[in-house]
């Protein structure tokens, strides 16, 4: 008997901790939000005056960012037949995405600190954008389609194609930034037209899937601050257009957000993070060539906003975690 239970105890010891088969795929909304945090925190005017607010969001969003990639690789190799699962699932594969968007989201906040560390982390998110750009790409082609596997993570591979074409000329790959526009500007009508339709035709999206949706604030942004870079197109019907369609998209998602506040913190709410904080950085870039009163009190106001919001959404998670380890302790 004392055999039979010794084997059992080492049998639980050597068998892989069971919590690698429940990590999500979508663990990267922390960093892209406090990376994305650290962006617009130097481009306002006010939220600059704070400096350490730059810095710490920055150093804890790299954090998070490797732990993340640590915690994926971990389940490659102990928990390979989950992690592949959700390699192989057209619909929660390009959440993937968001590590190369981290990656890019770092090199820009990075580059004015260390030169060549930033070059890597752009080439790297480039690296892995265009790659699980066309793996998903693949993995679609081969599986019959159904409006079932269409999720807001259809979004994510679009937006990191944008932000390679936008930060490729800032580190001196220029060749690249119109395709990569082109590309993720194609890719991302393609994407919010197949979701529109099965918001419309069905089937529904999971409760926990729907605060993804916000995910699409990102796309006019990224669009707008592409445009502002160009002298010809910064001030015309194209930029104003994109402007009003990032900032209804971004009080529509405020709105949202304000009310699913009310429910139990759920991961996903961390999709909210990066997309209104892009759109706070398109309207800061914005308010710096139209002036406006509109424009100047939204920019200042997201920016306000993105600061309390991912705030909020570190406190909910570091708190989440806390009664997680409290109930295994019971």
């Amino acid at each position: 008997m004392e055999s039979v239970n010794s084997t059992n105890n080492q049998e639980k010891v050597a068998s892989p901790p069971d919590w690698l088969t429940r990590v999500p795929v979508p663990i990267f909304g922390a960093p892209l939000g406090l990376l994305g945090l650290s962006l617009v925190s130097a481009m306002n005017e006010y939220l600059a005056k704070i400096p350490m607010l730059k810095t710490i969001s920055l150093i804890l969003g790299a954090v998070i960012l490797i732990t993340g990639i640590l915690t994926h690789m971990t389940r490659w190799a102990i928990r390979r037949d989950a992690f592949m699962r959700d390699l192989r699932n057209v619909a929660i594969a390009p959440f993937f995405g968001q590590i190369g968007i981290a990656f890019l989201l770092l090199a820009e906040g990075t580059r004015e600190l260390n030169g060549q560390v930033a070059q890597t982390a752009f080439l790297a998110g480039s690296a892995v954008s265009s790659l699980l750009t066309f793996y998903w790409l693949f993995i679609g082609s081969r599986q019959k389609f159904a409006l079932s596997g269409v999720t807001p993570g259809w979004l994510v591979p679009p937006i990191g194609l944008l932000y390679v074409g936008l930060l490729a000329p800032v580190f001196n790959m220029d060749m690249i930034s119109s395709t990569a526009l082109i590309a993720g500007s194609i890719s991302a009508i393609g994407s919010i037209g197949l979701l529109c339709t099965r918001l419309i035709m069905g089937p529904s999206l999971p409760s926990p899937a729907k605060p993804a949706l916000a995910i699409a604030v990102a796309i006019p942004a990224l669009m707008l601050l592409a445009i502002l870079e160009s002298n010809a197109l910064r001030a015309s019907i194209f930029a104003n257009t994109l402007f009003f369609t990032t900032a209804f998209s971004y009080i529509v998602s405020i709105g949202v957000f304000a009310k699913i506040m009310n429910g139990k913190f759920a991961l996903s709410w961390w999709a909210f993070g990066m997309p209104l904080i892009a759109a706070a950085i398109a309207f800061t870039a914005f308010s710096h060539i139209h002036t406006s009163l509109f424009i100047s009190v939204l920019a200042n106001a997201s920016a306000f906003l993105g600061l309390v919001i991912v705030t909020g959404l570190s406190i909910s998670s570091l708190d989440a975690v806390r009664q997680h380890f409290a109930y295994k302790a019971k």
